[in-house]
């Protein structure tokens, strides 16, 4: 499966504020409200479920809104987000914009542990976490009318930077990718394709160079049987699709946004999100559509926990909800 899309980031004029050239470390964020004292109930039980038994409910307060990127490391329980929002700080009051901090949040322990404070004026693009989420990659892109591409990869332990490097090519398609000891490559390529030999830049998991064969790197397994279509100009047939077993391909959502999907363990429902701010469900053993849920005005994260077997949700637009969401099934 090969999938590429244009980072939301471009749709917008961003800019932001004076920051320092280095990290910084804030206060962990004081302990944040669950909705309910019990855990979400269990996604696997898909193929029984009816559609009036989804929901999406509210997990974590974030304490902000328009989230701008977002990834989540299911071995640590750790999520990273991006905001786009421009509120002011309590203890800032002179800044007004944020837009190139990242922050780590333990949900487990429900609070912030970290906030990682990028040069000016660069905001993250992607986040490519580690399969052990020890290591969190981030490609990072150049505002206020300039143009540049850089990556940076942080320890998630000590919370310091192990690399910092330009794209292997300036055009915003750098990828970083693991294998399961570590490793890692800085690749011009999506998650899904190894680019050849001479576009990838090897290092170990302390951020020396060194040689990682290609073979090793853990393969994007997000949904075997999905493939993209991208809304081009002059295609009619953009989409996310899935083949089933009987060899079919179905049309699973035309305004599905980005790569946001992902199918249970059990392979029994393939989730989604769109443009318009729905969460799909789509049934692979009946090739329907098993559930259609509203959930925000615009569009928003999909993050599938395969640990916790649950969907992670987050709004993307400035004035939604702050709280990180979940997708349930009711008892």
């Amino acid at each position: 499966m090969k999938a590429r899309w244009v980072p939301h980031a471009l749709l917008f004029s961003l800019s932001a504020g004076c920051h320092a050239s280095e990290q910084q470390s804030t206060s962990s964020a004081a302990p944040s409200a669950v909705t309910s004292a019990a855990p979400p109930a269990s996604v696997t039980a898909s193929a029984t479920a009816t559609p009036e038994t989804y929901a999406v409910e509210n997990l974590l307060d974030l304490k902000r809104t328009d989230i701008s990127r977002f990834a989540y490391a299911q071995e640590t329980n750790m999520l990273f987000a991006t905001f786009s929002d421009p509120a002011k700080m309590e203890n800032e009051p002179e800044r007004e914009s944020h837009e190139n901090e990242l922050e780590q949040w333990d949900l487990g322990a429900g609070r912030m542990v970290f906030r990682y404070v990028l040069p000016h004026p660069w905001i993250v693009d992607e986040l490519f976490p580690s399969p052990d989420g020890l290591l969190l990659g981030a490609r990072l892109f150049l505002t206020g009318g300039g143009s540049g591409c850089r990556v940076r990869v942080f320890d998630t332990t000590t919370h310091k930077e192990i690399v910092d490097r330009p794209c292997i090519e300036p055009n915003r398609w750098s990828t970083v990718r693991f294998t399961n000891a570590g490793d890692f490559v800085v690749s011009n390529s999506s998650r899904s394709y190894v680019a050849p030999e001479g576009a990838i830049a090897g290092f170990d998991r302390r951020g020396q160079p060194r040689q990682v064969e290609a073979k090793s790197l853990e393969p994007d397994n997000r949904c075997n049987g999905c493939d993209v279509v991208q809304n081009e100009q002059g295609r009619t047939d953009g989409g996310l699709y899935f083949t089933g077993k009987d060899g079919k391909r179905h049309l699973v959502a035309a305004n599905h946004w980005h790569d946001n999907f992902a199918l249970t363990n059990d392979g029994a429902l393939l989730v989604t999100t769109t443009w318009d701010g729905e969460v799909i469900g789509w049934s692979t053993a009946d090739s329907r559509r098993l559930f259609t849920l509203k959930w925000t005005d615009a569009y928003g994260y999909l993050a599938y926990d395969r640990k916790r077997d649950r969907f992670l949700l987050g709004e993307a637009v400035h004035d939604g909800t702050s709280f990180l969401r979940v997708l349930v099934i009711k008892k």
